[in-house]
């Protein structure tokens, strides 16, 4: 009698460098993962113990109680990252509460940096992560802060507050959330759930993402300095009335100031509003964004330009993404979930030119 080898484990690649057993992640060595313990051909599931298996459950594990609130920190983190950046640049707040702004920004980075160090600790192929997609948002999420450390003095430096505008990259961390979202959806899809929370949660944080990378460059490009005018005729008027009397504005030689002052000169338009912030920008995002174009507030710099015209046409992607969505939905709502088990018994019959063979009953056909 021949005894039958126990079945051994596939040692094929997995999509994240390990090798699934039953559900189960094992490492790439062949070795049992923090969650799985194999013991011949029984596997068995047990709570992921030490410091590493916390980490793994944290940052791998999308089903454990540690990634639901490591992701809930990074979410909330992210989202305070761009209220500070957004409130930054209005002014007098930012000048009452600087030391504030600075503190919760250090607190984020530290946030930051402690994801981005465990991903790299638990990523079965550390190098294949740093290098990837994501891997490079996380790290351009926290290297300009420390750019601004490790230099010192940034009020003075030019470049380096110019710099503070890449911490807007942390958005995109919001996008690796929503792929993350789009492979549930996918997987609910699969098993016949309903994906419309799933997928509506997918365009919001796209439409955010766009509306305050799209925003944050314009305001980048073509804000002013502190001081200047809201409404472009009245900056003019002022700039116009300095000149005359021979005391000119503190913001007198703002480029965008200047540059609105050669396009009255010439006789063109210029935007009713200035960009005075981030969150008055917001405004043009979302009325380019909808196509709409009410005219207050244009670019008119060559970068603004091309800014607007990738935010028209992130525009259009979300306006189909939400089209499908919804019909997908109102498809869903009307006619169920097109189960193949209820969908066997309904037939069309298309009948062309000629008669039918005698005998046959039209209204029991159609009825089948």
């Amino acid at each position: 009698m021949v005894k039958q080898a126990p079945p051994t484990l596939d040692q094929g690649p997995h999509q994240n460098g390990h090798v699934p057993v039953n559900g189960d992640d094992h490492g790439a060595n062949g070795t049992s993962h923090a969650n799985g313990v194999v013991n011949g051909d029984e596997v068995t599931n047990q709570p992921s113990r030490g410091l590493r298996g916390l980490a793994e459950d944290a940052i791998l594990h999308p089903h454990t109680g540690a990634y639901d609130v490591t992701l809930k920190v990074v979410l909330v983190a992210i989202l305070s990252s761009i209220c500070i950046l957004a409130l930054e640049t209005i002014h007098p707040l930012v000048d009452d509460y600087r030391e504030t702004f600075h503190a919760v920004d250090l607190v984020l980075l530290v946030i930051f940096t402690a994801e981005y160090l465990l991903n790299v600790w638990v990523a079965p192929n550390r190098k294949a992560y740093i290098f990837s997609l994501w891997g490079v948002v996380d790290f351009l999420a926290i290297a300009p802060a420390y750019i601004e450390l490790a230099f010192g003095g940034m009020e003075s430096l030019i470049f380096l507050r110019q710099l503070r505008i890449l911490r807007v990259m942390r958005m995109l961390k919001l996008l690796k959330l929503a792929a993350e979202k789009a492979a549930e959806s996918a997987a609910q899809a699969t098993e016949k759930k309903s994906t419309f929370l799933m997928d509506i949660q997918i365009y919001m944080i796209c439409l955010f993402t766009v509306l305050t990378i799209s925003s944050s460059l314009l305001h980048l490009f073509e804000g002013v300095r502190p001081g200047v005018p809201e409404v472009t005729s009245d900056a003019l008027a002022e700039l116009a009335k300095g000149e005359e009397s021979g005391v000119r504005p503190e913001w007198a030689n703002d480029h965008m100031v200047q540059l609105y002052a050669e396009r009255a000169q010439k006789g063109w338009s210029n935007p009713v509003y200035t960009y005075t912030s981030v969150p008055k920008a917001y405004w043009w995002s979302i009325v380019t964004l909808t196509t709409t174009g009410y005219g207050d507030m244009f670019p008119v710099t060559l970068a603004g330009r091309i800014v607007a015209g990738g935010t028209m046409l992130a525009g259009l992607a979300l306006f189909s993404l939400l089209t499908s969505v919804v019909g997908r939905a109102l498809m869903t709502s009307l006619f169920g979930k097109g189960d193949d088990e209820e969908g066997v018994g309904h037939k069309i019959v298309v009948i062309g030119g000629g008669r039918l063979p005698q005998g046959v009953d039209v209204v029991a056909l159609v009825a089948t």
